[in-house]
């Protein structure tokens, strides 16, 4: 009964995530949000296709925007070869 929990939720093979922007086209329905709809759900689409989920692409933006020097952490506990 609680065998697939872990897995990640698809509908139409992509993740329910992706598919976020044509809810909100739903509460919207414009031409222009159906486009941009589309286009999020591309994305969305695209990231799954590299192998990223929508949380696993926000900490990969945030790490480049954050950058390698971590000045927080003293210079003998800092991992130099990541």
């Amino acid at each position: 009964m609680w065998r697939d929990t872990a897995r990640r939720i698809t509908i139409a093979g992509l993740e329910a995530w992706a598919l976020l922007p044509l809810l909100l086209w739903a509460g919207h329905m414009r031409w222009w949000t159906l486009y941009v709809a589309i286009a999020g759900v591309a994305a969305f689409g695209l990231l799954q296709y590299l192998g990223l989920t929508l949380f696993g692409a926000l900490r990969r933006i945030r790490s480049w925007f954050a950058g390698k020097r971590r000045p927080g952490i003293p210079h003998h506990k800092q991992r130099h070869f990541v």
